[in-house]
């Protein structure tokens, strides 16, 4: 049984080499693309605010990558740093770092962001806007009034941007939202190759590792799957959410599994359930 992890390619990448690390025979399968869209001038704008900023929230890592690269190229002529966060810091000494899950909080400690400076949900329960937002309890409490918050969000190639649950929550509380659209999500064209391949793994009763529904989608509109390949398939989802519209596409074996803190938990529940 092989594992197919399918997300966008630096994600899709780094999970399936994490899984081999562990013995298991994982392969990465880009199910979409993503593309930055932060100008520079944008980004230069951007950099004057983040003084006044209490906290960023990022959706995930790579909303972190798509705002905070041409914003950190912003300061790097003209203040001298030892690492991305030192310019983080030299900016907005204050600035509190919010992450819906490990691999958005992985991203910001990429940057050099210390641990102490990124609040994200508890690591046994879901990771989503809804467990971050219960983890930002006490921190809610202590917000300044009218405190500014940025949203980094990416846009889907219908203009889509995904639930505005959390955003909503921070208005209701008083805090002033801006939210930052930093990157565009796009479903890519597959081949004649590809779409077989995608059948035969599915056939063979591979498993496929889905952390977007509209990956999850695509592929489904784009391969077709026979009702044998549907039933034989094993589909693992980041989130109950993903795992709800796979079964509703058709899937029969299908498991929701937050992506948690480390990839053994992932190993553990895949073993367990083959």
């Amino acid at each position: 049984m092989a594992v197919i992890v399918a997300r966008e390619a630096v994600e899709a990448q780094r999970w399936a080499q994490a899984l081999r690390e562990q013995g298991i025979d994982a392969q990465a399968f880009e199910g979409m693309h993503v593309r930055p869209t932060l100008a520079p001038a944008e980004a230069q704008a951007l950099a004057k605010e983040l003084s006044s900023v209490f906290a960023v929230m990022a959706v995930s890592a790579n909303a972190v990558r798509a705002f905070w690269q041409p914003v950190l190229k912003v300061f790097s002529s003209s203040v001298q740093v030892f690492s991305s966060f030192d310019a983080i810091f030299s900016i907005a000494p204050g600035l509190q770092h919010w992450a819906t899950g490990p691999g958005t909080a992985a991203a910001l400690r990429e940057l050099g962001v210390p641990q102490n400076a990124i609040t994200l949900p508890d690591a046994n329960g879901e990771q989503d806007s809804e467990a971050l937002w219960e983890a930002l309890g006490p921190t809610l409490h202590v917000m300044p009034p009218k405190a500014q918050v940025w949203v980094l969000r990416g846009a889907d190639a219908d203009g889509g941007t995904g639930r505005p649950w959390f955003a909503d929550r921070l208005r209701e509380s008083g805090c002033r939202v801006q939210e930052h659209l930093v990157y565009r999500r796009e479903l890519p064209q597959f081949s004649a190759e590809q779409i077989a391949w995608v059948n035969q793994s599915l056939e063979r009763a591979d498993t496929w590792v889905f952390a977007n529904g509209h990956v999850l989608s695509h592929i489904v509109a784009s391969a077709k799957p026979s009702a044998q390949a549907l039933k034989s398939a094993q589909v693992r989802c980041t989130h109950p959410r993903i795992a709800e519209l796979a079964t509703r596409l058709g899937f029969q074996r299908v498991y929701a599994k937050s992506l948690g803190p480390s990839v053994q938990d992932w190993v553990a529940s895949l073993e367990s359930s083959t």
